[in-house]
């Protein structure tokens, strides 16, 4: 009795001790509660919230849903926000991995041997765990937006169009880089999510202005956001910028993981130089049409929403004008999915396990206490975690063919039903 409540509890209750040993750490420096909770307060007193954070604290560049979504945390002590935010980060962490491993399992269907399914997770988790902690380090909130969308394709999958819609521009609102999603609705003719979508973010976006404007105070959150954040991130243009974030999103900043830190940092003092910017638009242009290409081959039933999730994550991390070391827990889908894909599928085993340890090396093998900041440095100069990434959608690219070998193999044959009994 005694071994059975250790094998079904064990593993839960080890995670349980593990958090709130961490709890001290991630406490000991509050980024996150503080930045998002002066973003709250400032919208509160209808002040610009870039200009009213930067005079207290860090700026706050994202959008101004999120500073609405944060207003409950400004009458909180501040080891009340600490302990609300752990607990929902933590559930946050948790909740994407049992729901990214649902979403791997259901593309490849049938029983999984309790060995199989340990070897996945540990896998799984082992080569994204680096970037889940990353999130807590930095208090942020990719995890919860992680979350969300997985949910979402995990409601889609089911055939639950409403709730896919509405949780996909939840995610959209408060982060803006997850509308990638709705043109991937539309094409794959979910136009009853892709129009809840829309109307949604609609008014999530303008919520906070809505308001304002019913108490009589108008205001342009919105707008304002759009010009001094979104508008100069996207097309380049810092001379419109109103936020220091902006310095890191366009010069060759190593913090800036994305296809455009990668461009940036290559071309700089070379004299194709003044061509950075087009180059910037060609590479962004090249990844969307690679994962075009994988959502356009892969498996149209419920399953393949893993893949086509999978690589929109991808497209998310390397298309977004910044993207910060701790964005990359988008990776928990597609490192779970992969797990899942060389386990399952022996025909692309050899590939898939070359593909995920290369990735491993260049993102987490080099960047570790283990590897030393002169190595860790290096990784991010040129550009390790973006080869590491990229590395994956050329698993995700044979991955549809092979699936639909797997999907042949294991189908019913009448006529070998029907010899059987004629020799009968």
């Amino acid at each position: 009795m005694r071994h059975q409540y250790l094998r079904r509890y064990g593993g839960w209750a080890a995670l349980i001790l593990a958090c709130c040993a961490y709890f001290f750490r991630f406490i000991k420096d509050p980024v996150g509660t503080v930045v998002y909770t002066r973003g709250a307060e400032c919208l509160l007193a209808g002040e610009p919230l870039i200009e009213c954070t930067k005079r207290v604290t860090w700026e706050f560049p994202y959008p101004p849903a999120f500073a609405l979504f944060m207003t409950p945390f400004v009458s909180l002590s501040p080891m009340g926000r600490n302990i609300i935010w752990y607990i929902i980060s933590i559930g946050a962490t948790v909740g994407s991995y049992v729901i990214a491993e649902k979403l791997a399992r259901r593309l490849f269907p049938g029983e999984w041997s309790e060995g199989e399914l340990a070897l996945m997770r540990i896998v799984g988790v082992l080569l994204s765990v680096k970037f889940a902690l990353n999130v807590l380090e930095w208090q942020a909130y990719d995890t919860l937006i992680l979350f969300i969308i997985l949910a979402s394709l995990w409601a889609l999958a089911n055939g639950r169009e409403l709730t896919a819609g509405g949780g996909l521009a939840l995610a959209a609102a408060l982060k803006a880089t997850p509308l990638i999603f709705l043109p991937y609705l539309v094409w794959r003719r979910r136009f009853v999510a892709a129009s809840l979508f829309t109307v949604v973010l609609v008014l999530l976006s303008f919520a906070p202005d809505i308001l304002f404007l019913v108490q009589g105070k108008p205001s342009a959150f919105l707008e304002t956001w759009f010009r001094e954040v979104a508008a100069p991130g996207f097309f380049n243009d810092p001379a419109t910028a109103k936020t220091g974030f902006l310095d890191t999103w366009m010069v060759a900043h190593p913090s800036n993981q994305s296809l455009r830190g990668a461009v940036t940092r290559l071309m700089q003092a070379t004299a194709l130089q003044d061509y950075a910017e087009k180059v910037i638009y060609l590479a962004d242009a090249l990844c969307l049409l690679a994962v075009g290409a994988v959502i356009v081959k892969s498996p149209r039933d419920a399953g393949g929403i893993a893949i086509d999730g999978s690589v929109l994550l991808i497209a998310i991390l390397m298309v977004s004008p910044m993207t910060s070391r701790y964005h990359y827990v988008l990776l928990v889908l597609p490192y779970m999915v992969l797990a899942a894909a060389v386990i399952r599928d022996q025909a692309s085993r050899t590939v898939g396990v070359v593909v995920l340890a290369s990735s491993f090396v260049l993102m987490t093998g080099t960047t570790n206490d283990l590897s030393g900041h002169v190595l860790t440095e290096i990784a991010y100069q040129y550009n390790f975690w973006i080869v590491g990434t990229l590395l994956l959608l050329v698993y995700f690219a044979i991955l549809p063919k092979s699936i639909k070998n797997i999907a042949d193999r294991d189908a019913p044959n009448p006529q070998a039903a029907l010899q059987v009994v004629a020799d009968r």
